[in-house]
């Protein structure tokens, strides 16, 4: 394998390789080239090529990369096979959609239950109780909590979470979080990636 420095950014690529390869499989295809998938995902191709160098060195001249062969590798450098426990806190639409999408096992993270203070939302199957949560993580050893509750509450459930012993927050909830040391926080804004969508658009009309 090339000694190709991992950056940031491709961190945040291989998912979306693995995607659309999974996605290729599913329609049959048996192999692929750098160049196909650079064309098809809109990257350069010197750039893909490299990457793929550091996930696998099976590509071949006017052949390219086995599919089924690429996703092993890929899963293999994404360790799918050591999946990292998840919960998510709020049970509202989208908690409860994050809870039943199912593709997240195929990025090597599994997401085992949610958890809301309403006693509605509660099933106590997939939905548990907030009073459950600590005790939950502790039993089955989750790293990555998921936060999906109005802006009011994050910064209470962030700071239950770390004490639960968390490492990685996902954060869907409007409101920065402050980074503690040793805890890795991923800040998703729905409504400003919209905005930032809508201004690009209006820069290209």
């Amino acid at each position: 394998m090339s000694k190709y420095v991992i950056s940031f950014a491709m961190m945040n690529r291989l998912p979306l390789y693995l995607d659309y390869l999974l996605n290729l499989e599913s329609k049959g295809v048996q192999n692929v080239s750098a160049t196909t998938i650079a064309k098809d995902m809109g990257l350069g191709e010197v750039l893909v090529r490299k990457e793929l160098s550091v996930i696998s060195g099976k590509g071949k001249p006017r052949v390219g990369y086995k599919t089924s062969s690429l996703i092993k590798d890929f899963d293999n450098f994404l360790q799918v096979d050591k999946a990292s426990k998840a919960i998510i806190v709020g049970a509202g639409k989208l908690g409860r959609a994050l809870l039943g999408y199912s593709r997240f096992s195929k990025f090597g993270v599994d997401v085992l239950a949610a958890f809301d203070s309403d006693i509605d939302k509660i099933d106590n199957k997939k939905i548990f109780s907030m009073n459950r949560l600590k005790q939950f993580i502790k039993d089955n050893k989750v790293k990555i909590g998921i936060i999906t509750v109005p802006r009011e509450n994050a910064v209470e459930v962030y700071e239950t979470l770390i004490d639960a012993g968390i490492k990685g927050i996902w954060n869907f909830a409007p409101v920065i979080l402050k980074k503690k040391p040793g805890v890795m926080v991923k800040q998703q804004n729905l409504a400003l990636s919209l905005a930032h969508l809508n201004i690009m658009l209006r820069n290209e009309i």
